[in-house]
């Protein structure tokens, strides 16, 4: 502590803070030799002390020879020396393992700051020189220089092995890829080479192929793989064997094609038999010279193969077209009126059928019908609908708005009578009855009697008169009724109509 104070009050500024950045860098330890700080012992330190500042200070030391500075000064190697104070050297070997073999250290960069030791008689030597922080920068970049050239040289050193690995890695498979070439049995000019003359296989040819740098092995080969290096020994031919003589083969008889009896049995013309081999039923055709018709229609296909005796029935088709006459039957024209009681039927005239002619392609087989066809159609004779009246019965509504409906009506002659007394059917004759021929109107007949001039509302057929036949009536007819005048200046009407009330 008091070295630390006494180098403050002598040290300048920088160095001052050069030295406190020094002093935080750990001694390292170095192989039983222990340098270490000391404030009482000075006694014959301050000449060696003096001589390793000298030594430090000069221009052509570096900082990875401080160690070297001190073994000059001690006699014995140790570590660089992190503190300003007197140096002390004892021998530490009893108290540590023993000595081992001197291996270099890699020390921080930390710049080497002269140690000060504060001067005895008073008077402070400078040691520190003004451009002494200059000359530390200086060798720490050169230090740095340096690591990073020698970097560069060892990355450049692996790529160049990595190059030469691989090119040595290519020439091997190229060599042990390579196919041996073929050897012609005689070469022009020579003479002939022995066997034993023959090089042997495991030979490595030492001419290089050139190859591009950047040519990729086909095949990689694998560092574990090792090359065959044992050597094949050549085989001697052996001595041939005289060659026997080739005995004669036995002739083998090919044996006989069988042949079958087939008969083609036509419909409409005289049977074939034949004697063939195996073959289809188009190549019997070929084989007897008969050419198949359109008509033709054998039992089999013509790809049917004749294995044995067969008997193949052919057909023969034959088209024709039939007519056949069917009857249209005839319609009906209804006309519905209201001249005739409701469902009743009145017959205009009468319906008739008409004919027609179909036409067919049928098919025969052998005579017989096998398919038929509808080929065209005609109408020999058009149908007459019969015609008829339908009676519908209908409706009205008269002047006093009452609507009526009725079965039929009928058109009658009609005059008019005014005589007092009792109906045919025993009731009073007023304008409620009207006398008829019961054999065309039924007596108690309810009708209503009106046309296009005159309405006399309802009327019930009660009497009757000698003088009242077929369809005529007589309208009994008050001389008060205001239509009395008019209809009996007229006297007789045959525009009466008369309705069939429901």
């Amino acid at each position: 502590m008091d070295n630390e104070k006494k180098l403050g009050e002598t040290m300048p500024d920088d160095s001052a803070e050069v030295f406190e950045e020094a002093a935080d860098v750990p001694e390292e330890p170095h192989d039983g030799v222990v340098i270490e700080n000391f404030d009482d012992e000075k006694d014959g330190d301050d000449e060696l002390y003096e001589r390793y500042v000298e030594l430090m200070n000069q221009e052509d030391e570096e900082e990875d020879d401080i160690a070297a500075v001190a073994e000059r000064i001690t006699g014995e190697r140790h570590s660089k020396v992190s503190t300003a104070a007197p140096l002390r050297i004892r021998d530490n070997s009893a108290q540590t393992a023993p000595q081992a073999t001197s291996m270099p250290v890699r020390k921080p960069q930390v710049p080497v700051v002269p140690p000060v030791h504060p001067p005895i008689t008073g008077e402070v030597p400078v040691h520190n020189k003004p451009d002494s922080r200059e000359k530390l920068q200086a060798a720490a970049a050169g230090k740095q220089a340096k690591r990073k050239q020698t970097l560069t040289v060892v990355v450049a050193s692996v790529l160049a092995f990595l190059i030469m690995v691989t090119s040595v890695v290519a020439v091997v498979n190229v060599v042990l890829n390579r196919e041996e070439p073929e050897l012609p049995e005689e070469l022009p000019g020579s003479e002939e080479i022995l066997p034993e003359e023959l090089p042997s296989e495991d030979a490595v040819d030492t001419t290089e192929d050139p190859l591009p740098e950047e040519t990729e092995p086909e095949e990689p080969v694998s560092e574990e793989t090792e090359p065959e290096t044992e050597e094949e020994t050549v085989e001697e031919p052996e001595p041939a064997e005289p060659e026997q003589p080739i005995e004669p083969e036995p002739v083998v008889e090919p044996e006989p094609v069988p042949e079958y009896t087939v008969t083609l049995d036509f419909y409409d013309r005289d049977d074939i038999t034949a004697t063939v081999t195996q073959m289809t039923l188009a190549e019997v055709y070929a084989a007897v010279g008969y050419t198949p018709r359109e008509s033709d229609r054998p039992a089999v296909g013509m790809d049917y193969v004749i294995s044995s005796d067969d008997w193949i029935t052919i057909g023969t088709a034959e088209y024709k077209n039939v007519s056949v006459k069917e009857t249209i039957p005839y319609g009906t024209d209804v006309i519905e009126v209201d001249t005739i009681p409701r469902g009743e039927k009145n017959y205009i005239s009468a319906g008739e059928n008409g004919e027609m002619t179909r036409v067919y392609t049928v098919e025969y087989i052998n005579g017989v019908e096998q398919n038929r066809t509808f080929a065209y159609e005609e109408v020999t004779k058009w149908a007459v609908n019969e015609k008829y009246e339908l009676g519908v019965g209908g409706s009205f509504t008269n002047a006093h708005g009452i609507t009526y409906t009725y079965s039929y009506r009928r058109t009658v002659p009609a005059t008019y009578y005014n005589l007092e007394g009792l109906t045919y059917l025993g009731t009073m004759a007023d304008e409620s009855v009207i006398a008829v021929d019961p054999n065309n109107i039924p007596l108690g007949t309810k009708v209503y009697v009106k046309n296009d001039t005159y309405d006399f509302g309802v009327r019930v057929a009660s009497d009757t008169g000698p003088k009242v036949e077929e369809w005529q009536i007589d309208i009994w007819l008050s001389p008060y009724n205001p239509q009395f005048a008019s209809f009996a200046q007229t006297g007789y009407h045959y525009d009466m109509e008369i309705y069939y009330l429901d």
